[in-house]
């Protein structure tokens, strides 16, 4: 197994982010991404409506913009853990590709609900 850092070892030049702490980062990402919805929610909200009142479909398609955007950052980085050749590097990255996946499916369905302005 090649050592972290050296050249050529995964093909990535992040050396201070090991594939295990990336998929640990991307599943950890992915996990909060959807369990924190609520307090996405009030962040988008008070932003809103800094200057006046928002209306309230607004603040739904930018909290699910929000989540598309963690999901996202989740899922670039369980890609990171994926190309690695140690086994629990792989592991933690599939896991954070579902809980990511699973995280980006609902921020698409809260944008379509804020268009259709429900």
């Amino acid at each position: 197994m090649a050592e972290h850092g050296t050249p050529g070892s995964h093909g990535q030049g992040l050396d201070w982010l090991t594939p295990i702490a990336a998929g640990i980062a991307g599943l950890t990402l992915a996990t909060l991404g959807l369990l924190t919805s609520a307090s996405w929610t009030l962040t988008v909200q008070g932003w809103l409506n800094r200057n006046g009142s928002s209306s309230f479909s607004d603040g739904v398609v930018l909290t699910g913009l929000v989540q598309v955007a963690v999901a996202g950052g989740a899922l670039l980085l369980a890609r990171r853990a994926l190309r690695s050749l140690e086994p629990a590097a792989r592991h933690l990255g599939g896991a954070a590709v579902v809980v990511g996946g699973v995280g980006m499916l609902v921020a698409v369905l809260t944008v379509l609900v804020g268009i259709a302005g429900f």
